[in-house]
């Protein structure tokens, strides 16, 4: 991935972007525009990256892989790469 191609950030149940909001002195927040999870843009990134090596970790081991290991869920996901020149770049 270049610079210029960043990951957009999905909700991790609707799989819908979230729609990015700064107040005047206060955090940039994420929401979901379909079902309202939200949080902060920085804890967003946060669990979407730790989405993105969880699946990657996931992948490498899978033969390591028990049966009854829970599967995890996340409140947000790193969607398809998108240019910086689209709207809903994060």
């Amino acid at each position: 991935m270049d610079s210029e191609e960043l990951q957009p950030i999905l909700c991790g149940c609707c799989k819908a972007p979230v729609v990015v909001s700064v107040s005047c002195g206060r955090e940039a927040r994420v929401c979901c525009p379909i079902c309202g999870q939200s949080d902060t843009l920085e804890d967003a990134r946060r669990e979407a990256a730790q989405h993105t090596a969880h699946r990657l970790l996931s992948s490498m081991l899978s033969g390591l892989r028990t049966k009854d290991q829970p599967e995890l869920s996340f409140r947000f996901v790193e969607g398809g790469a998108r240019r910086r020149a689209d709207p809903l770049w994060l």
